[in-house]
């Protein structure tokens, strides 16, 4: 309508889409020959780790990309299209399980609640996270790392049962110069002091990782 495109995903992603071949499109009616060459890749999977996207393309046809190479990425933008942004924070999707002992809830020192211990654990990484990789930087918002319990497993039906097993996810959001090795042994500290508090196993697993 005029000049605006109303629809579903226009703001992330299809807007980029559209304006990379508008842009193509007016070069070449123009007969615009510009100082450096145009290319356009499309590429999947941005979302669940490349693989199927960037990581297939880079392994599968490396001749697309020179490093002397000028890389513009249309994403998510800002309503007045002012924003340039140039570097993104890395991802690691964790995910948590306690393995307690399953019991009555009207007899709860016959089991191991898990799902205490877990409520234990999300709280003490969200502390010791915060305070371990401290570190800002300006160019993010927000301009420090973030470590966000957010997935949460169903674990048992019935409200007078202690469940023996709980299960919650992770997103953390780390400044490049934060090494995702060291966040996941801190996890791994985190998750030894919650055990002997509460007598039970916590399993740290990685869902992904970029």
């Amino acid at each position: 309508e005029g000049d605006f495109l109303y629809g579903r995903g226009v703001e992330d992603n299809q807007q980029a889409i559209v304006s990379m071949l508008l842009l193509a499109e007016e070069v070449l009616a123009q007969g615009i020959k510009p100082e450096l060459s145009l290319g356009l890749v499309f590429m999947a999977d941005e979302e669940t780790g490349s693989f199927f996207g960037l990581d297939h393309l880079l392994n599968t046809a490396p001749h697309f990309f020179n490093a002397d190479d000028l890389y513009i990425v249309p994403d998510a933008g800002s309503s007045k299209g002012d924003v340039i942004e140039v570097a993104e924070k890395s991802q690691l999707w964790l995910r948590v399980q306690t393995i307690g002992i399953q019991c009555h809830g009207s007899t709860p020192q016959k089991g191991r609640n898990a799902f205490l211990a877990g409520a234990d654990m999300a709280l003490s990484c969200h502390n010791a996270l915060r305070a371990a990789f401290a570190d800002a930087n300006p160019l993010f918002d927000p301009p420090y790392s973030t470590f966000v319990p957010g997935k949460h497993e169903a674990n048992v039906p019935n409200i007078n049962t202690v469940p023996g097993n709980d299960v919650f996810y992770m997103d953390c959001r780390l400044l490049p110069h934060v090494d995702a090795g060291n966040v996941l042994a801190r996890i791994r500290e985190v998750a030894s002091e919650v055990e002997k508090r509460h007598n039970v196993q916590i399993v740290v697993s990685v869902v992904q990782q970029q």
